[in-house]
């Protein structure tokens, strides 16, 4: 990915935010970017390189701590996770905060109330909302719910909340405990009082607010399934990642409606290493229309209701360099 872009004001009606991991790089300060993309004129318009994690800053071949994760915006604000903390970007995309707390631990999506930020620790398998300063609102954790532990047949865990493994060994130990984890749960989205997530490890949407914990949807043809976004309708819409797919389902009847093949790359099912079309980011435009990420980084189209693919904005060659978060706005 070069470093000369077309650096200008977007000229669509909309602002479109992408966040990308770059794994298995020799220098471990290359960790990812956070990009602006021109969706009228197809191309990127602003890279600007993710501070690498020093807090634990620990690397592996899936990218480890590096690069950005979820992403959202206010109408001043965009917020951007890594690994372990949540930057914050004014509309010039100037870097004017970050929001830390000690179990912030192998973040993914993001989702904001009007008084703080949803936020998945998946290593922790916890769901966090935080106020705009750090503090906590609300938990759940995961892998202490009896609900799931008597439905998936898994125990508890040993939670290592403030990571205190001997630096000797940390990579290895950081390694081990994120194995252990027993749901992953990678996305969260809260509609009318109503929180849910989703949970990669077992391939399920669950609701978390209010109690009592409700299981909605258990596919076990999602492969490693990433992004929830559930309309207003209560339609949920997930990345079926290693599928280079989309699935449709209805949350009030509990159902897949349907699977949207969306693999833009010629690879029948992706690696995340090794091969092309690794989904993973995905935001609403308008009515039916969303984008979805992939790698080698790359955004496209995607009409929902006529399964249609539009249009493509390559913006990488290299099969290691991964999407990961998206977000769309219209008055950021």
């Amino acid at each position: 990915m070069g470093n000369k872009l077309n650096n200008s004001k977007p000229s669509s009606s909309f602002r479109v935010f992408a966040t990308t991991v770059k794994r298995g790089e020799a220098n471990p300060e290359m960790t990812g970017f956070l990009l602006e993309i021109d969706w009228a004129r197809n191309c990127v318009i602003r890279q600007i390189p993710i501070p690498m994690d020093t807090t634990n800053p620990y690397w592996n071949s899936r990218g480890g701590n590096r690069g950005g994760r979820g992403i959202v915006a206010t109408k001043t604000k965009l917020f951007v996770a890594t690994a372990t903390s949540i930057l914050v970007y004014n509309q010039n995309l100037d870097q004017i905060g970050e929001i830390s707390h000690p179990y912030l631990a192998g973040l993914h999506e993001l989702f904001i109330d009007h008084d703080g930020i949803w936020v998945t620790s998946t290593v922790h398998d916890l769901v966090m909302k935080l106020d705009f300063n750090g503090a906590i609102i609300d938990t759940w954790w995961g892998s202490e719910s009896l609900l799931l532990q008597k439905y998936f047949g898994f125990s508890g865990r040993e939670l290592n909340l403030s990571m205190s493994f001997p630096e000797a060994t940390f990579e290895k130990q950081y390694d081990e405990y994120c194995k252990d984890e027993r749901l992953h749960i990678n996305s969260v989205f809260a509609q009318e009082g109503s929180v849910y997530v989703l949970c990669n490890r077992k391939n399920a949407i669950i609701k978390i607010r209010p109690l009592p914990e409700e299981i909605i949807i258990v596919d076990n043809e999602l492969h490693s399934p990433h992004n929830l976004i559930i309309t207003s309708e209560g339609i949920a819409v997930v990345n079926n990642t290693q599928k280079q797919s989309i699935n449709i389902y209805d949350l009030r009847q509990y159902r897949l409606l349907t699977e949207i093949g969306t693999g833009i790359f010629d690879q029948s099912e992706s690696e995340q290493f090794a091969s092309s079309g690794w989904q993973r980011g995905l935001a609403p435009v308008k009515d039916s229309i969303y984008l979805v990420g992939t790698s080698p980084a790359a955004i496209f189209e995607v009409d929902i209701s006529t399964n249609k693919i539009g249009q493509i904005c390559h913006i990488d060659s290299d099969v290691r360099h991964c999407i990961h978060g998206l977000a769309v706005t219209t008055d950021f």
